[in-house]
């Protein structure tokens, strides 16, 4: 059992619903506090999502802690692009730190394809001294780590077999 606070975050684009772990309440609070941290959230659909903590405006904790039953995230099948690196497939864990490890930096999300094929890389590599190219799309480099998956529209899921083909002559084209 992990503890959970429900809390509305109030940001200047929207009001969130949503829980946060928090053992204790103390660490919540201090987390919000410092803005340098992303803070992963759970929306009142079940979705994961994060949010930088120095976009948040105010806090309202609308309930007491609730315990959750954890539950073991399913692994799933990705296409890892290591820069310097061929792409290779990997088993990982479908959660949001397991591919925060892969690209080393804040998720952005882009689309690698038009069927939902998807990739990860580091929203913020370009500000980052020392971040190596990895690949080149039309009109921009890609820089650091990317993680490939496919998407459902409401998570990640595994790539299929034609996927480690299409990356590969993908991050070679151009």
């Amino acid at each position: 059992m992990s503890v959970q606070v429900k809390v509305r975050l109030h940001t200047k684009a929207e009001t969130i619903d949503c829980t946060i772990g928090a053992e204790p309440l103390e660490d919540l609070i201090n987390e919000m506090l410092d803005a340098d941290h992303m803070l992963t959230i759970t929306l009142q659909d079940g979705s994961m999502d994060s949010i930088k903590v120095s976009d948040i405006e105010a806090y309202n904790i609308t309930d007491e802690k609730i315990r959750v039953k954890e539950e073991k995230r399913p692994e799933i099948q990705v296409i890892v692009k290591e820069v310097g690196k061929p792409a290779e497939l990997r088993t990982i864990t479908n959660e949001y730190e397991s591919f925060v490890d892969i690209v080393g930096g804040h998720l952005q999300m882009l689309n690698a394809s038009s069927d939902g094929l998807c990739m990860y890389c580091d929203e913020e590599a370009k500000l980052k001294a020392n971040v190596e190219p990895n690949f080149n799309i039309p009109n921009d480099t890609i820089l650091g780590n990317v993680v490939f998956f496919r998407s459902t529209g409401e998570y990640e899921d595994s790539v299929n077999k034609d996927d480690l083909t299409y990356v590969s002559e993908m991050v070679t084209k151009f």
